[in-house]
């Protein structure tokens, strides 16, 4: 398998390319030592262009942006009719609804920032690069779930010290997480938060497909200010079956 090379490209002028390095060294060590083994690959990279430059052909496009294109989104990824997969990820909403560049170590649980988002990006776009992944949650006459590594816990996160500094990142989903026959000695999702197949923690949301329809469902802490955001972007929906905690 060829190996995935995700570029990101500071275009914010409201975060520095130094705050921006450290996002993208925690998403790099995320990647590399957490998500890519925990779905058994290895061969994921993040890099970040110097401002000015180019991404390198072939990559996968991260654009971090000041304001949205899509009203009020906090980020998205998705694929051009060329088959280039990018994602998006917008500064000026997170900073307006109380986050921050890259969290607090103090109280995690609490905040989100805007590498949370880059993070859960990035991830996303790492196990899902064609936005058309669904998997079978067990039941033949159910809906099909979404593909998606963080929702299902996207307000979980927690905290990666690097050599530049120490920035949040998204909580996220495993392999295990998608099956139904999973051992319920498995490990769910990393911050393992999770006990079973399908369940999601309260402030989380899954995406589901069921005869053509395509719905959501919110964890029972989901924010409402954010289901709004979400309803804009979704291309992909939910439905039932799943536990809310």
């Amino acid at each position: 398998m060829s190996t995935v090379v995700m570029s990101v490209v500071n275009e914010s002028n409201l975060m520095d390319d130094a705050t921006c390095a450290v996002a993208v060294e925690a998403c790099r060590h995320q990647l590399k030592y957490h998500a890519a083994p925990a779905w058994d690959r290895h061969n994921a990279i993040v890099n970040l262009v110097p401002r000015g430059s180019l991404p390198p052909v072939g990559t996968y496009i991260i654009l971090i942006q000041d304001d949205p294109d899509v009203d009020g989104a906090l980020g998205y990824h998705d694929e051009t009719q060329a088959g280039t997969v990018y994602a998006k990820v917008f500064v000026k909403p997170v900073l307006d609804n109380g986050g921050s560049f890259l969290g607090s170590s103090g109280f995690p649980q609490d905040t989100f920032s805007v590498s949370g988002v880059l993070s859960h990006e990035i991830l996303e776009a790492f196990g899902d690069a064609h936005v058309n992944q669904w998997a079978d949650a067990g039941d033949p006459a159910g809906p099909l779930v979404a593909l998606e590594l963080c929702d299902p816990v996207e307000s979980d996160s927690y905290m990666i010290e690097t050599k530049l500094g120490e920035a949040l990142v998204s909580n996220f989903v495993t392999p295990h997480w998608f099956d139904s026959r999973a051992d319920s000695n498995e490990r769910f999702d990393w911050m393992r938060k999770t006990a079973s197949p399908f369940e999601m923690t309260p402030g989380g949301y899954v995406i589901l497909l069921q005869n053509g329809q395509v719905t959501s469902v919110w964890g029972r802490e989901y924010p409402e200010w954010k289901k709004g955001l979400k309803q804009r972007i979704l291309k992909r929906g939910g439905g039932v079956g799943v536990v809310f905690l």
